[in-house]
């Protein structure tokens, strides 16, 4: 979630950048510089703009929309505890050992696609 900006002008940014960095990527902070000229630019952490870049790109996709939007509205739902479970059960699925001669074998369930 994007902190609260906090708004500087070029000169102080300058004089004090290293901080400035290190506030925006410990993701402490967020700033806004601004020039004379009324241009502005935004420092943020790399985590930050990661997470706005996988945003727009989810949110472009009106199939990923639509899927959000469904489960959104669907009664179906599992606690965390039982997704946990669910996923560990399918990690760990195997099919029953099979003889071969007088050599036993286990073969590893595929996953779902």
């Amino acid at each position: 979630m994007l902190n609260k900006v906090t708004t500087i002008n070029a000169s102080d940014a300058r004089a004090d950048f290293y901080n400035l960095v290190k506030m925006a990527a410990s993701g402490s902070k967020t700033f806004e510089i601004t020039l004379r000229d009324s241009s502005t630019a935004v420092l943020i952490s790399r985590d930050e703009l990661e997470s706005w870049m996988e945003t727009l790109d989810v949110m472009s996709s009106p199939a990923e929309v639509k899927a959000i939007r469904e489960s959104m509205t669907s009664d179906e739902s599992i606690s965390l505890d039982e997704l946990k479970l669910e996923l560990e059960n399918e990690s760990n699925a195997k099919v029953k050992p099979k003889k071969i001669g007088n050599k036993t074998t286990e073969k590893v369930a595929k996953r779902r696609s």
